[in-house]
């Protein structure tokens, strides 16, 4: 176990995305485009008219995932995740015509309405991700 602390930094980023955009290149756009080296995704929710997600499949060595595809009409009801190094991890659970799917948020997620997500900045840490050579996950560390 290892933890470290940041401040919460004075930036919050507010992004929406509209009916027909990609929920994950939306978000990584804004993450490039504002310089978010370290954060993370405070709150999102939404209309989804698909939703594409990798769900565990087999925990390995090493790890594998499965896609999971969710038609219309799903709702977005929580998003949660670390902005380590410049690079979003975000999970979602979506809530579509066969129950709740969750998962790593992938490309093909696309807006049916606004979806609407909040990123935090973190200051005095510089988080970063390596895997762990036991399980094949990848981690968060702090980096010098």
């Amino acid at each position: 176990m290892e933890y470290f602390s940041a401040k919460a930094g004075s930036e919050v980023v507010i992004v929406r995305t509209d009916a027909g955009e990609d929920v994950l290149e939306s978000l990584e756009k804004a993450v490039k485009d504002k310089g978010l080296w370290s954060g993370l995704i405070a709150s999102g929710a939404g209309a989804l008219s698909a939703a594409v997600l990798a769900a565990a499949k087999d925990y390995g060595p090493p790890p594998a995932d499965e896609l999971v595809r969710v038609g219309a009409p799903a709702e977005l009801v929580a998003l949660s995740g670390i902005i380590a190094g410049g690079v979003l991890d975000a999970r979602a659970v979506v809530a579509g015509p066969g129950g709740l799917a969750a998962g790593r948020l992938e490309s093909g997620t696309v807006a049916a309405g606004p979806v609407e997500v909040v990123l935090l900045k973190l200051e005095g840490v510089r988080l970063g991700r390596e895997t762990d050579p036991e399980t094949g996950f990848q981690r968060v560390v702090k980096m010098a």
